[in-house]
């Protein structure tokens, strides 16, 4: 018989609704702002939990099972993608270049999704590979040190665009958002939280740590004071306003 894990089954249903809120209230109201502002946590806290499922699968090097469920996803990712494109066919073809339309949608497919929402199923993909390789390979802190750099690259890319100079850095991220999308939607993005769940169970850190719901609602705090700072000094890149306003 399965373990209940109903606190988590709890907390998946609470991102849902926050995912959903995101995609429909009324950005122009305060109440919509601030909806949009505190339910990005959604996406990153789908990611953990991944990470907590599979952490067991990953050391144990149980690449069968890993493998099943990286292609369970992929399935319904290719599912979904052909449904969106035989029934919404305008978004991908019009009159023009055959080819170079071809070409995006391979694009698409491959690094960012056919439709909006799809980015999530084909980045789980290619992220859960990459740590799979590299925790066996060079192990857990070494990964995350990786991680981290990744995850910093695209905060240069996206919230903390702002702060860079005209550099070769800076080139290199814009060249990385033309070819592959948008850094939030990718999975240089998302390695970390997944890693952030294999830690949690690895270490067992939700029985461990006290007092966690003064933990989460500091850094919560601290997570919204972060947008508005960024917001004041105008850092944020400008394709972010308009998605979150």
């Amino acid at each position: 018989m399965k373990k209940e894990y109903n606190l988590v089954n709890f907390l998946k249903f609470i991102c849902a609704v926050l995912v959903v809120l995101i995609h429909t209230v009324n950005r122009e109201t305060k109440l919509g702002y601030l909806c949009l502002i505190t339910a990005r946590v959604a996406v990153p806290i789908f990611f953990m939990i991944t990470g907590y499922f599979m952490a067991e699968k990953i050391y144990k090097k149980d690449y069968e099972k890993v493998n099943k469920y990286i292609k369970k996803i992929f399935y319904i990712y290719v599912f979904w993608s052909v449904i969106y494109i035989l029934f919404v066919p305008q978004r991908y073809f019009s009159q023009g270049n055959i080819k170079g339309q071809l070409f995006e949608l391979m694009r698409q497919f491959l690094f960012f999704g056919t439709y909006d929402h799809l980015w999530y199923l084909i980045t789980c993909c290619v992220a859960m590979y990459i740590i799979y390789f590299f925790i066996n390979k060079f192990g857990l802190r070494i990964t995350m040190v990786i991680s981290l750099f990744f995850y910093g690259c695209s905060l240069l890319g996206d919230s903390y665009y702002g702060i860079l100079p005209v550099c070769k850095l800076k080139n290199f991220i814009d060249t990385y958002i033309f070819y592959f999308g948008e850094v939030w939607n990718s999975f240089i993005w998302v390695l970390i939280f997944i890693l952030f769940g294999i830690v949690i169970k690895k270490y067992n850190l939700n029985k461990k740590i006290t007092h966690g719901k003064y933990v989460f609602l500091i850094v919560y705090c601290l997570f919204i004071l972060e947008h508005f700072i960024l917001k004041y000094l105008n850092i944020e890149r400008i394709i972010i306003h308009q998605f979150f306003y």
